[in-house]
């Protein structure tokens, strides 16, 4: 809505740095949310479910958390061909990506009975559709997705797992929810600490992210 508000007022400046900024703060939590759910995935299966469950299919989670990284990106590239009124560009590739997972399942699945190829297209599928929605949308917008950026996010989100996993060998595995709660703070604030130490947010990045939390 703001990004219309701002298209309509001819500030399409303004609409693109609203773009940029919003794709910066949602890879500021995806990407560690990925990596967490590496370390965190078995874990929070136990408790939701049972051992069992959590020893076969933990491994899926990474792959679905990747996948909404993509699908998380193309919401916000959508917005954009909705401002611009290219709504049917959204439909058509969003119809062809359902087609590809349909078909993709149906072929795969009936030679690797596995979950994780459910999970991989799906991943395939959302990646399909950024690529496609991405160069649409460079047509009209400045697009910044900060690569040196995302180079640091990662950085950070891998020292974070590091240390969750010595922590894990130290403390010892549990299910308890109080332990998880302790691992969780921990990594975030390792994962706050790396951030800060690679400056990876300018401070106009850092005002905006205050002001988005504050409206919150």
């Amino acid at each position: 809505q703001l990004m219309s508000k701002a298209v309509d007022k001819g500030n399409q400046a303004d609409a693109e740095q609203m773009l940029n900024y919003s794709v910066k703060i949602f890879l500021f939590v995806a990407i560690p949310y990925m990596f967490g759910s590496i370390v965190f995935g078995k874990s929070i299966l136990a408790l939701l479910a049972n051992d069992e469950i959590a020893q076969n299919a933990y491994y899926v989670i990474p792959i679905i958390s990747l996948g909404t990284i993509f699908c998380g990106i193309n919401m916000f590239l959508s917005n954009v061909l909705f401002v611009q009124q290219k709504t049917s560009a959204i439909l058509k590739i969003n119809v062809l990506a359902a087609v590809f997972n349909m078909t993709a399942n149906f072929i795969l699945l009936y030679y690797f009975r596995s979950i994780n190829v459910a999970a991989m297209t799906t991943v395939l599928s959302y990646l399909i559709v950024f690529v496609y929605i991405d160069n649409i949308v460079k047509r009209y917008w400045s697009i910044d997705y900060s690569i040196a950026l995302i180079i640091k996010l990662i950085i950070s989100s891998v020292i974070m797992i590091i240390s969750i996993i010595v922590i894990k060998r130290i403390i010892g595995e549990s299910n308890s929810v109080a332990l998880l709660l302790f691992e969780f703070a921990f990594g975030v604030g390792i994962y706050f600490c790396g951030l800060f130490l690679l400056k990876a947010f300018s401070r106009s990045e850092i005002s905006f992210l205050k002001s988005v939390v504050l409206r919150s």
